[in-house]
Order: C-alpha cells, then structure tokens, then sequence
C-alpha cells in the first residue's frame, strides 16, 4: 500500500535553506514514508493525534499520518533547537 506524500509550502521553503547534503538524507527519509509511515524510529508528538517526527541528524520532519486518504503531509522541516518551537 502507497501513501500519497503532501509537503507544506513552509516546509518545502525551509529546504531550501538546508545544506545539500542534508536535504538528500531527508529527501530519502520523506521517500521511504510512502511505503511505511510510521516507521519505527517515528515517534508520536504528545498531545497530538497522527502527528509523528522523524530525526534525521540536527534536522526533524514533522509529519501528519491520514491513514483514511492514504497520505502523509509533512508539516514541518527544521533544525532540532528550532523545530519544537513552532508545535
């Protein structure tokens, strides 16, 4: 089963600002959530429902799982000090 991927505008903006050789490990990881979105190095934001982060070196995605439409959204990608800031 495939999971259709959705990037917000804010989040595909950040990536530009990221190093090229981080943004090929987190384009890896948003790839591999097509097939499993909830890996087992996810973990669940607390408070939230289907809201998931993902680590990836100094850099987190933030994620959103809509098992009923089959897709994930990744919300937000950002350095680790600034992520948790905007939750």
């Amino acid at each position: 089963m495939s999971y259709k991927i959705e990037i917000h505008r804010s989040a595909f903006k950040k990536l530009q600002s990221i190093p090229t050789k981080e943004v090929k490990k987190i384009y890896m990881q948003i790839n591999h959530l097509m097939t499993e979105p909830i890996p087992k190095q996810s973990v669940k934001i607390k408070g939230e429902q289907n809201i998931y982060r993902l680590r990836i070196g100094n850099y987190r995605i933030v994620y959103e799982v809509k098992k009923l439409c089959l897709s994930v959204l990744v919300l937000i990608i950002d350095h680790r000090k600034n992520v948790y800031k905007q939750l």
